[in-house]
């Protein structure tokens, strides 16, 4: 759409449906929000900021103009903050349900937003991106950290109930080690799979995921291996 032209309802039609989407098509065919688009050309306003604008307003009340408004910027947003993000940070951009989960969170809170042309509000909108990318890594980190402490309290090492010899002196005596394995081989397959797998020092996350159970499906099987082993342990 050339920007130098005069506001033409065909032109606005056809950017809002190659750039925006249907519902944005069919709401700039509204002579009222028409005539809004032509009032804010008025003031200097280029076409495309004025039909953005007219959408940006009404996106606060429907959530399909909300989602064809943020996926105007996406793209540019996407490519913004692959620059200024660190590594660990840009990996998370490939993870599907973490950019969509911000994408949404967005859509929700254009109330909060104001839009004055396309380059500000994609400066704001890459901005806000940023710190929610962060928050989320943030906390999905220290949900990681809680299952794990739900499990293993002192996650650093696992040690048997015994008044009479510390962690250390346990892992170090031979006899102690054989009579670990020895209870362990008494343990289910998956059971010792999964246990060892924990004494290997991997999160309850991280083997849930290895191997392809779901997190409180692989916490409830540890929680259980532990149990059956301390009884099998100190059985007399």
């Amino acid at each position: 759409m050339n920007e130098s032209l005069e506001f033409d309802s065909d032109s606005v039609r056809m950017f809002c449906k190659d750039h925006l989407g249907p519902a944005s098509a069919a709401f700039v065919q509204q002579p009222s929000i028409q005539k809004r688009i032509v009032n804010r050309m008025a003031k200097k306003t280029s076409v495309r900021d004025a039909v953005l604008a007219e959408v940006f307003r009404m996106a606060k009340e429907d959530q399909k103009l909300a989602g064809e408004f943020i996926g105007f910027f996406w793209k540019d947003v996407l490519r913004l903050t692959r620059g200024k993000v660190p590594p660990n940070l840009r990996r998370q951009l490939e993870t599907a349900d973490v950019v969509d989960s911000i994408l949404g969170d967005l859509c929700m809170q254009l109330s909060d937003l104001e839009f004055y042309n396309r380059a500000a509000f994609l400066s704001l909108l890459s901005t806000k991106f940023r710190q929610k990318l962060a928050n989320k890594v943030r906390g999905t980190k220290a949900q990681k950290r809680r299952e794990d402490q739900r499990v293993f309290p002192n996650e650093q090492h696992w040690e048997p109930e015994s008044p009479a010899a510390s962690p250390d002196s346990e892992v170090s005596n031979a006899e102690t080690l054989a009579r670990l394995n020895a209870a362990i081989y008494r343990l289910r397959p998956r059971e010792q799979q999964l246990l060892r797998l924990a004494f290997a020092g991997k999160s309850i996350s991280e083997i849930a995921e290895e191997v392809d159970l779901k997190t409180e499906a692989a916490r409830k099987v540890v929680e259980r291996a532990r149990e059956k082993l301390k009884q099998l342990l100190y059985e007399p």
